[in-house]
C-alpha cells in the first residue's frame, strides 16, 4: 500500500510542478500502475480522473484572442514613443507564430498586397482578429491615434473578461465539481487503508 500513495503522491506533486495539460497523461500513468497494483478502485477513481481531464477545451481561442488585445494596446504604447504607423506595429509584434502571422499581414501591407487580410482571417475566425484587420487597415491609411487605440484595447480587454465571466456561470457543474469529488475520493481510497495499516501496526508494537 505504500508504494501505492507514494505513486499518488507522486502525481499530485507533478500536478503542482508541471502544466495543467500533463494531467492527461500523468493520471492515465496513475491508473495503470494502481491496476497493476491490484488497487481496483483507486485505478478506477484515477481512470475517472484521466476522463475528465480529455473533455474538449471550449476556449481554445481565448490565450489567442487576448494575445490579439495586448498586442493593439502595444501598438498605443509604441505609438505615444513618436514612431511611425509601421515602425509602431513592428515594435509590438508579439513572440511566436501569432507575431510571424502579424508580420505577415504587415509585409503585405508593405507590399501594396490588394487583400492583406484574407489569409489572416481565416488563420484567426475570432472577433478580435477580424477587428484587429480593421484597425491596423484604417491606421495604415489614415495614421495611428495612440490615445483612441488605448481605448479600443481595453474595450477588446473587457469585453473578453465579460465573455469569459459569462462562459464560466454557464459552465457545467460537473466540469469543476467532479474533478475535485474524484481526487477527494481517491486519497480516502488511498489514505484511509494506509492509515488503518499504521494504526494496527502501532497497535501491535
Amino acid at each position: 500500500m505504500s508504494a501505492v500513495a507514494a505513486a499518488v503522491a507522486a502525481v499530485l506533486l507533478l500536478e503542482v510542478w508541471l502544466a495543467p495539460q500533463w494531467r492527461r497523461f500523468t493520471w492515465p500513468a496513475a491508473s495503470a500502475g494502481l491496476a497493476l497494483e491490484h488497487q481496483g478502485a483507486a485505478a478506477l477513481v484515477a481512470a475517472a480522473l484521466a476522463a475528465t481531464q480529455w473533455w474538449p477545451e471550449r476556449r481554445a481561442w481565448h490565450p489567442v484572442r487576448v494575445a490579439l488585445a495586448r498586442y493593439w494596446e502595444t501598438v498605443a504604447l509604441m505609438a505615444t514613443a513618436t514612431l511611425g504607423v509601421l515602425e509602431a506595429l513592428e515594435a509590438a509584434l508579439p513572440a511566436g507564430e501569432l507575431g510571424h502571422d502579424l508580420e505577415a499581414v504587415l509585409t503585405a501591407l508593405a507590399a501594396g498586397t490588394a487583400e492583406p487580410f484574407t489569409a489572416w482571417r481565416a488563420r484567426y475566425p475570432v472577433p478580435e482578429a477580424h477587428q484587429l484587420a480593421r484597425l491596423i487597415d484604417r491606421a495604415w491609411h489614415d495614421g495611428l491615434d495612440p490615445e483612441a487605440a488605448f481605448d479600443e484595447a481595453r474595450a477588446m480587454q473587457e469585453a473578453l473578461m465579460a465573455e469569459r465571466r459569462l462562459a464560466l456561470l454557464k459552465q457545467p457543474l460537473y466540469a469543476s465539481v467532479l474533478p475535485a469529488a474524484l481526487l477527494f475520493g481517491l486519497l480516502l481510497v488511498i489514505l484511509v487503508p494506509l492509515g488503518m495499516d499504521i494504526a494496527g501496526t502501532w497497535l501491535r508494537l
